[in-house]
């Protein structure tokens, strides 16, 4: 019977094998560039600049080589290019940014110019915005409207607010609106104190008329009455308790809390004078899974 036998060859003669001379060497991998944010179409009035954006990743430094109609931009070797104050002649141009490193390059996307020479048009869809009297601890929302009513690309540059209390949010910096967008600002009025607070909210952009201000009014009172309600707690592993209000037991129901109430104690302070209302509670899990209703309680504010 023949036995094949597999191994290692070892060199004849009086040299000895040195296992030791066979190494093997763990190779690092490494990356050439690769883009994971594009630069974007922007869309700029006349006499405005242009700053375009690209995010990379890759193996060592990276280096990065704008372009413009194929052309490199001299000067421009940073992720982020912003163009001198663009003219119309400009409309239309393609931008692209070329990124390497030792292993390789990569060329982005193009990303078009689009240059207005005429300004374009924003228009709110209210011309003040009146909070009312608002409780200390409470707070009140109101929106208004932002419409490109004109045939061209408006950017909103930024958005201000002043007036003790007052917030806002929904539009971003940098926002394009094309024509006939909308965008909603949503601004939000919690006093910290008694007495009439006046504020007004700014939209800065490249339309015609810019900024646009839509004063803010509102007052902030001491609440007159509240109700304090307690509950037992659920029998249930629960995340938090929702509290609901009616004026009867018909409804119409409102949810007094925006999150989760932690404990087992709840006090409204929009309560109004000479006023009946019911309240019910329910369990929130950590599903955000909701129990029914608890019986309900009454009770009557009185009158000052």
């Amino acid at each position: 019977m023949c036995n094949d036998r597999l191994g290692i060859a070892r060199p004849s003669g009086s040299l000895a094998w040195d296992a030791g001379a066979y190494q093997y060497q763990a190779v690092t991998g490494t990356l050439a560039p690769v883009i994971t944010t594009q630069p974007v179409r922007l869309e700029v009035l006349a006499g405005h600049s242009a700053t375009f954006n690209v995010v990379a990743t890759g193996s060592g430094q990276l280096t990065y080589q704008w372009q413009k109609n194929g052309a490199p931009i001299s000067g421009a070797v940073s992720p982020s290019y912003t163009s001198p104050a663009v003219l119309a002649t400009d409309d239309g141009s393609v931008f692209a940014v070329m990124v390497s490193n030792a292993y390789g390059s990569v060329t982005s996307s193009p990303a078009l110019l689009s240059v207005n020479s005429t300004p374009g048009s924003l228009t709110p869809s209210v011309t003040s915005l009146a909070f009312g009297n608002v409780n200390i601890g409470t707070a009140n929302a109101a929106s208004v409207t932002f419409t490109n009513s004109s045939a061209s690309y408006v950017t909103i540059a930024n958005v201000g607010i002043s007036g003790a209390g007052f917030t806002a949010s929904g539009i971003p910096s940098g926002l394009i609106l094309a024509p006939t967008e909308v965008a909603t600002l949503n601004v939000t009025f919690a006093p910290s104190g008694a007495g009439s607070i006046a504020g007004g909210v700014t939209i800065a952009s490249d339309a015609a008329g810019s900024p646009i201000t839509i004063p803010l009014s509102a007052t902030g009172l001491v609440a007159l009455h509240s109700a304090t309600l307690t509950w037992n707690p659920s029998t249930s592993v629960v995340f938090g308790y929702n509290v609901y209000r009616a004026p009867t037991q018909f409804g119409p129901y409102t949810k007094l809390n925006s999150t989760p109430v932690p404990i087992t104690q709840f006090t409204d302070l929009t309560v109004q004078s000479g006023q009946t209302y019911m309240y019910w509670v329910t369990s929130v899990d950590a599903n955000t899974v909701e129990s029914g209703f608890s019986s309900p309680v009454m009770t009557v504010i009185p009158t000052p």
